[in-house]
């Protein structure tokens, strides 16, 4: 019993660890990590580069090129996250670029073993529109290095290392280290529409098969009154493990620099709100997990 309760606390770690860096912003993370069909903000790249061409540019612009750039913190939890992300596009929207960095730290005392995780993430990607059919495409790099340890008893070390080397895929292996360059590549399709403004995406994630080539895909639709729905089935071929995310933002009109948001992640609850003052806007989410709910921090500026 002791066992199995270490090897699931053991999958609930790795399961925070593969989050990739773009869902640690306060936006994607208040609206379910359903981000596959969004991807217009600071983490565009790294949510579907097809979207960089699409990146949204500030009502009141400093610059001729539309930028978004973000610092995202966790905020009351035993999980240390820095996460810092950048994209842009040409002014005539026909192609676009960004670039992240992603760190988090955990550790956890369980019965007679002290688990800890350690995830540092970084990576670039590159989008670029086909034509004037709202078609675009995407490719971003990413490059993960992930430390799951364990101490204590020789059985209870043991069982986590076998459960992690199965989640990452690392089957032929004993090591709790894990080292890899991905690269995803990316679809979307834009139709602007008289009542909505429409993009469906499809990411194809680690193409050259690492560990495990997947597929996410996700839609998103803005009605005219602001409000915003985004749905996504994450590995849709369930390679893993297919999950469901669902999100929406709403501003409120009697306060239009106000954004309330609410989603839910494969079945997690996740809400929050933003506000912008000028160019920059500041998010908080609270998402709940299996090991730690987290509460997050970011501030996003647009120019």
């Amino acid at each position: 019993m002791r066992n199995t309760f270490l090897v699931a606390i053991a999958v609930a770690l790795v399961a925070v660890a593969v989050v990739p860096a773009f869902a640690q912003t306060g936006r994607s993370m208040a609206m379910g990590d359903a981000v596959v069909g969004v991807a217009d903000d600071s983490a565009a790249w790294g949510q579907n580069p097809a979207g960089l061409p699409h990146v949204t540019a500030a009502e009141t612009s400093v610059s001729p090129i539309p930028s978004h750039v973000s610092g995202t913190v966790d905020i009351g939890s035993d999980l240390d996250v820095l996460g810092l992300d950048y994209s842009a596009r040409s002014p005539d929207a026909k192609y676009g670029w960004g670039a992240g960095y992603w760190t988090l730290e955990y550790s956890t005392s369980v019965q007679s073993a002290t688990v800890g995780l350690e995830v540092t993430e970084w990576g670039a990607g590159f989008g670029s529109r086909f034509g004037e059919q709202g078609l675009s495409w995407g490719v971003a790099l990413n490059r993960s290095e992930l430390t799951l340890s364990a101490s204590g008893s020789t059985t209870d070390a043991a069982a986590i290392s076998t459960k992690f080397n199965i989640i990452s895929g690392r089957r032929t292996s004993a090591s709790t280290s894990f080292d890899e360059t991905f690269f995803d590549v990316g679809l979307m399709l834009r139709r602007t529409l008289p009542v909505n403004d429409l993009k469906v995406g499809l990411v194809a994630r680690d193409v050259t098969d690492q560990v495990q080539t997947t597929f996410d895909l996700g839609a998103a639709v803005r009605l005219p009154t602001g409000l915003l729905i985004a749905a996504d089935m994450h590995d849709v071929t369930d390679e893993f493990d297919s999950s469901f995310h669902l999100g929406a933002e709403c501003p409120i009109p009697t306060l239009p620099a106000l954004r309330v948001r609410a989603g839910s992640s494969d079945g997690d609850f996740c809400y929050g709100v933003g506000y912008s003052f000028g160019n920059v806007e500041v998010s908080l989410a609270r998402q709940e997990a299996d090991v730690e709910d987290m509460t997050a921090a970011t501030a996003e500026v647009v120019f």
